[in-house]
């Protein structure tokens, strides 16, 4: 029969907290550490007729691009990322869009027209404004913290899309935007970005990969 000594300390045992679990450290590729606030990944040229403003979080870069002036400029992009472009004001003469995928598009007033990227697409145009193009471009690693690994993004094959409207995504785009520069280092809406991988994730046309077994 154990002494009442012994029995307090198998009580105590019993009743000790579980050790947590390590929780796994996020790594950020390379293309999504801070130092992109300062270089764009999509790249306009010629590149002094442009501003630029961003900032980064653990799986998210977001940047806002004002053309300075009424210029023809070009414009190119391929990343290991997804990227959804809101322009805020987006009106040309003249110009060309492409997206990998997709047909070009010469459409002249593409204001508030959402584009999606999906990693590893070619994303390119020109264009002669009729006014000076406001633009937020959204970079989210696919396999960051924005995403839910309970809806597994990272075997979906995101589809491209150019020049469409969305007033949920719209909305989700704004809260991002106006939440990329924080005070004091806050952190971004997650909630909302997530809600948005959510969206991307049911839209028409997103399958999951097939395994090579298949």
């Amino acid at each position: 029969m154990a002494s009442p000594a012994e029995t307090t300390v198998n009580q105590s045992a019993a009743l000790a907290p579980h050790p947590a679990r390590p929780i796994v450290e996020y790594h950020p590729p390379a293309w999504l550490h801070r130092d992109l606030e300062s270089r764009s990944l999509v790249d306009i040229s010629p590149s002094e007729i442009v501003s630029r403003h961003s900032a980064a979080w653990p799986g998210l870069h977001v940047e806002t691009v004002q053309v300075m002036r009424h210029t023809p400029f070009e414009y190119s992009f391929r990343a290991p990322c997804h990227l959804l472009l809101a322009p805020e004001l987006g009106e040309r003469y003249d110009g060309e869009t492409f997206v990998e995928g997709l047909p070009r598009s010469t459409l002249r007033d593409f204001t508030r027209k959402l584009t999606f990227v999906p990693a590893g697409h070619d994303f390119r145009g020109w264009q002669r404004p009729r006014a000076v193009p406001r633009t937020t471009y959204f970079y989210i690693d696919p396999r960051g913290p924005l995403a839910d690994p309970a809806l597994r993004f990272s075997e979906i094959e995101f589809k491209p899309r150019l020049f469409f409207y969305d007033s949920d995504l719209w909305e989700t785009a704004l809260k991002l935007k106006w939440g990329r520069a924080p005070p004091f280092g806050a952190r971004p809406p997650l909630r909302t970005a997530r809600c948005w991988w959510r969206t991307r994730a049911r839209c028409p046309g997103n399958m999951p990969r097939r395994s090579s077994s298949c």
